[in-house]
């Protein structure tokens, strides 16, 4: 199997870890499996190193989104607890 090529922003430690390395195989095909819900025995028979590379940046650009994502959502959260917390105040009195 060839080595695959990755940009140096895609090449970090997987979350949870302090180590700032390239990602090795095993974590290629993970990252893989995990963003671009491809089964992970599939992402394994993989020979191509340009669709591999093709498919860890799609997988770094789902990641990307789903933490937008997440972000977006914890904000909106944010306001609407605020927006509930100023409309009770004034219903309850001590």
């Amino acid at each position: 199997m060839s080595e695959e090529k990755i940009t140096p922003e895609e090449q970090t430690a997987p979350e949870g870890t302090t180590e700032d390395r390239p990602l090795n195989a095993h974590e290629k095909n993970w990252v893989i499996h995990l963003y671009c819900s491809i089964p992970y025995h599939e992402v394994r028979k993989l020979e191509d190193g340009e669709e591999k590379d093709f498919l860890l940046s799609m997988a770094v650009l789902m990641k990307k989104r789903s933490e937008e994502q997440q972000a977006a959502s914890a904000e909106k959260e944010a306001a609407m607890q605020q927006q509930l917390a100023g409309m009770t105040s004034g219903l309850i009195k001590p």
